[in-house]
């Protein structure tokens, strides 16, 4: 009866939530970014022209904001709030991803989102 209860509970359906602009998706530890502005990226330190490839602050609590949703891309903009000095992508960098992939991450984080609130009581 056990292992009926524990092989239901694994299928049950894993809720989805709707990618909408604005969602803030976390970045991977040092993850690289292609730069999609045109014009190129600079911060206080280096130009990133369009097309390079640049990384997340590994020190910084990075975001990546969605910015606009077009058939099957995602447009991103990367966000941690204070400029770096770092050889690390500039806040305002735009990159993009298949919608797919932004809409897997985002629902991973909303699942982590809804596991801590539902740990710290519903608050």
């Amino acid at each position: 009866m056990r292992a009926l209860v524990v092989a239901a509970s694994l299928l049950e359906p894993v809720p989805t939530y709707a990618l909408e602009i604005g969602a803030r998706l976390p970045t991977r530890y040092g993850e690289v970014i292609v730069v999609k502005n045109d014009g190129g990226v600079k911060n206080w330190t280096t130009y990133f022209p369009y097309g390079s490839i640049c990384h997340t602050d590994l020190n910084l609590k990075t975001w990546l904001i969605v910015k606009r949703i077009v058939g099957e891309q995602t447009l991103l903009v990367v966000d941690f709030g204070v400029e770096s000095t770092r050889l690390s992508c500039p806040h305002g960098t735009e990159t993009n991803t298949p919608y797919a992939q932004a809409r897997k991450r985002y629902d991973v984080r909303a699942l982590d989102d809804k596991f801590f609130s539902d740990l710290n009581g519903g608050n």
